[in-house]
């Protein structure tokens, strides 16, 4: 479960990142393809939607996650800190979290349903962060990290600790903010 918090600190400092790319002058996230909207009677941020080959990715400031309509998604809600199985097929209204479309991952079959779906997720994430350098340069995501007020790692620290858990959650390492270096722990034998 430790690992599991670590990956809750590396999306909120991914959530803070994508607000900054709405604040960008050319909005970053509408540049991508991500298409805005704003729903009568709720506060706070437009929710943006963009539809991918691993499904529909939508962000609003209390959430951000990865709906499918044939398998369970992936949800992570900032304000509790924690990310979910979706067993729903849209997203849900942000602010309103019906218990029965979220799980929290208990046995087996549902923690590799969960890895499957974050992975998928954090799939598109390290894209669209080669995307962001491309575009803004490498420098953007370093001169932003210091004004994070929950900072996690590094940008590049982050993105080789969230590549590492997409691709073996059960033998990532700890990151540690200071000399970070390999994110896979060596298997033990």
């Amino acid at each position: 479960m430790k690992i599991y918090h670590y990956l809750m600190r590396g999306l909120e400092q991914q959530m803070w990142f994508f607000g900054q790319d709405v604040r960008h002058g050319s909005n970053l996230l509408a540049r991508y393809g991500f298409l805005p909207s704003r729903e009568t009677g709720l506060q706070g941020s437009s929710r943006y939607r963009f539809v991918s080959e691993v499904g529909l990715l939508e962000l609003h400031s209390f959430c951000v996650g990865l709906y499918r309509e044939k398998q369970p998604g992936f949800i992570f809600v900032r304000g509790r800190m924690n990310a979910y199985l979706h067993g729903g097929k849209a997203p849900p209204h942000p602010g309103r979290y019906l218990g029965e479309s979220l799980a929290i991952p208990r046995s087996e079959w549902e923690w590799q349903a969960f890895q499957e779906a974050a992975g998928s997720f954090l799939g598109w994430v390290l894209d669209y962060e080669r995307w962001i350098d491309r575009l803004a340069g490498e420098n953007y995501r370093r001169a932003l990290q210091p004004h994070c007020p929950m900072p996690w790692l590094a940008p590049e620290s982050a993105r080789a600790w969230l590549q590492a858990y997409r691709d073996a959650p059960d033998r990532v390492s700890v990151p540690r903010r200071k000399n970070f270096s390999a994110a896979i722990a060596p298997p033990t034998v």
